[in-house]
């Protein structure tokens, strides 16, 4: 049975076929509010009007019983706005105002909302069918802890897919050059509202790294589970944040993991290790952006101001990405 606001629903755009557009899902089990944990999805969005509608769409279409969905608009100028107004009686609270930023954005929803599980989900991604009802029976089962379930990539430009599967150990998060691979990913990483609130939410300053400056604060002391269901898919495209902002993500990271260097025991090879690997991250980006030579060396100092690392190996491994990028063309491939 599909409650009142399912059925409800306006109609999707024409010609919009299959999840989430025309396909609703039934709850499972008891339909009764009580019987499933709150949870509670903040989604910030800022000129999101290509995405917005199969995110909000997505999430509403759950058929999951004890929800809140906010979203947060930082005063958007593209139809964004129009697209959520067709939406906001199926809401618990939404807005669009001018913000600082997505942290607060998320912050901002985090402060209306009262589920015991939280997260945010950002516009351009979307919840997967049956999300919501896996991760809500994990909770019931395992109540405060912070549940972790893979996440599909998608690679808007190429198609191309793949997914990532969780970790939250504190010491492989903080040592993020020891594994250079995603070991979290923020959009199926679930958390308890008194975990989120006992942590103080996002750090508002970050605008690239808040999430993981926020698993590094959580990691030490958060019971994880693991939820084998994969729960949303993560888009990738080239107006993306964090593939537009490459310099503050480096920085940011960076930073971020320093501040719990002293309590997470890094040891001075850990600290040369981390030193090498930001070099090499700097250089080989640098190098892959096709500046000349003047904007290269402004980039490669302004990286190096904020990470703390020596000019010296970042430009050695610049260098190094240069020829890389000329010979690649030439050199014949290899299949295994």
């Amino acid at each position: 049975m599909f409650t009142d606001k399912e059925q409800t629903l306006p109609p999707p755009p024409f010609g919009k076929v299959g999840w989430p557009w025309d396909i609703r899902l039934k709850p499972l089990g008891s339909s009764s509010p009580e019987d499933l944990p709150r949870i509670s999805i903040v989604t910030p969005c800022l000129n999101s009007a290509p995405f917005i509608e199969e995110c909000i769409r997505s999430v509403l279409l759950q058929g999951y019983p004890n929800l809140e969905f906010v979203i947060v608009d930082g005063g958007s100028t593209d139809g964004t706005v129009e697209i959520i107004s067709k939406y906001q009686k199926f809401l618990l609270y939404w807005v669009s105002e001018p913000d600082k930023g997505q942290s607060a954005a998320i912050n901002k929803g985090m402060k209306k909302c009262s589920g015991q599980l939280v997260n945010w989900l950002n516009a351009d991604d979307i919840l997967l069918p049956g999300a919501l009802h896996a991760l809500g029976t994990a909770y019931e089962l395992a109540p405060d802890t912070v549940l972790l379930s893979p996440v599909i990539n998608v690679d808007l430009e190429t198609s191309k897919s793949w997914t990532t599967h969780q970790s939250l150990l504190f010491a492989d998060v903080v040592r993020f050059w020891v594994k250079p691979t995603l070991t979290y990913h923020q959009p199926g990483i679930f958390m308890s509202s008194s975990l989120w609130n006992q942590v103080g939410g996002l750090d508002e300053d970050l605008h690239i790294c808040m999430d993981y400056d926020l698993y590094c604060k959580i990691a030490p002391f958060a019971r994880l589970r693991v939820v084998d269901f994969t729960t949303v898919e993560f888009r990738r495209h080239k107006g993306q944040k964090t593939a537009i902002m490459q310099d503050l993500l480096i920085i940011e990271k960076s930073q971020a993991s320093k501040k719990y260097w002293d309590r997470s025991g890094v040891t001075a090879i850990d600290k040369k290790n981390h030193d090498n690997a930001m070099a090499q991250a700097i250089g080989s980006s640098v190098a892959g952006r096709g500046l000349n030579l003047f904007d290269s060396l402004s980039a490669i100092g302004k990286l190096c101001r904020g990470t703390g690392i020596s000019p010296a190996p970042v430009s050695a491994y610049y260098v190094l990405g240069l020829i890389k990028n000329i010979v690649r063309p030439f050199v014949p491939f290899r299949r295994r």
